[in-house]
């Protein structure tokens, strides 16, 4: 009985885990295309100026 719980709590910790990596992953992508957009948008500004 004992063992059951501690393998069920394991089991839930490693998901949750790799939830947030996932999470992580997600996040880390979505900042890197912000800031490429935003990296293009100022090329554009700049290219329009000169």
């Amino acid at each position: 009985m004992v063992q059951e719980g501690l393998q069920f709590q394991v089991s839930l910790k490693s998901r949750g885990h790799r939830y947030s990596v996932e999470a992580l992953k997600t996040f880390c992508y979505s900042s890197l295309g912000l800031l490429k957009l935003d990296f293009l948008a100022r090329y554009i500004l700049d290219f329009q100026r000169s």
